[in-house]
């Protein structure tokens, strides 16, 4: 009921595990809201190349300044993550083991989605404007999903389980953002390059510090190991 994705180049991490240890939102307790944080914040520095680059660690930055917020706040805990940090966690296909329904609560609580729509429960999902998706959930547990537009509709992909359906609708809200995929001519691309290559320099330079040589030193010792794990499954959706 699977195989690999039909688009050789697609990014989306068919097949890799979820992690049980993480916290899905809601959350019950500040302290899940912040293991969640600190989780992405791993999670996206294992996700760049070695060593970190300078917009990597700006990520890191502002989930970290959520955590350090989250323990100082009084009251009442946010029970759902920021807008933030729900849509790195979406645009990074974030391994936490959501199942659709509390996918889809999280992207609607979070105001992630715009004027778009998803809606899921246990046997059915639905989202997308222009086309639309709907999934049924079958009795071994995969997901019949079809797509519709302009009044036809047509079986779109077969997937095994709960966490391809995560990725998929992971995948349909990720958007390209400028300057990738658009046009630039009118910014100053040539001066903003050149005034960020002084950037790009002094980083290289601060990636000599401590800091930066046991975080890459904890990847590859990571990645070394993966040999000693299960493979992730070979699985993807299955396009007709």
């Amino acid at each position: 009921m699977s195989s690999v994705p039909t688009d050789p180049t697609s990014d989306v991490p068919w097949g890799r595990p979820p992690v049980p240890d993480v916290p899905v939102p809601p959350f019950a307790t500040r302290d899940e809201h912040v293991r969640f944080l600190r989780c992405l914040g791993v999670h996206v520095a294992a996700s760049g190349v070695v060593p970190l680059q300078r917009p990597d660690v700006v990520l890191l930055t502002l989930l970290q300044e959520e955590a350090d917020a989250l323990r100082w706040q009084q009251g009442d805990h946010p029970v759902q993550p920021s807008a933030l940090a729900m849509r790195i966690a979406v645009r990074t296909f974030f391994p936490a083991p959501w199942t659709p329904r509390a996918l889809a609560e999280s992207l609607r609580a979070t105001g992630v989605l715009g004027a778009q729509h998803v809606e899921a429960d246990e046997r059915r999902a639905r989202w997308g404007s222009d086309p639309t998706f709907a999934a049924e959930r079958r009795d071994d547990g995969s997901w019949h999903v079809t797509r519709s537009e302009r009044g036809s509709t047509r079986v779109y992909a077969e997937l095994a389980g709960d966490d391809d359906l995560v990725l998929m609708l992971q995948e349909h809200y990720v958007v390209f953002g400028f300057p990738l995929g658009h046009r630039t001519d009118d910014v100053p691309v040539d001066a903003l390059v050149t005034a960020a290559t002084w950037g790009v320099e002094s980083w290289t330079r601060h990636t000599a510090l401590p800091y930066v040589a046991t975080w890459s030193a904890t990847v590859a010792a990571a990645r070394a190991a993966v040999g000693d794990r299960p493979a992730p499954r070979d699985q993807g959706p299955r396009h007709t």
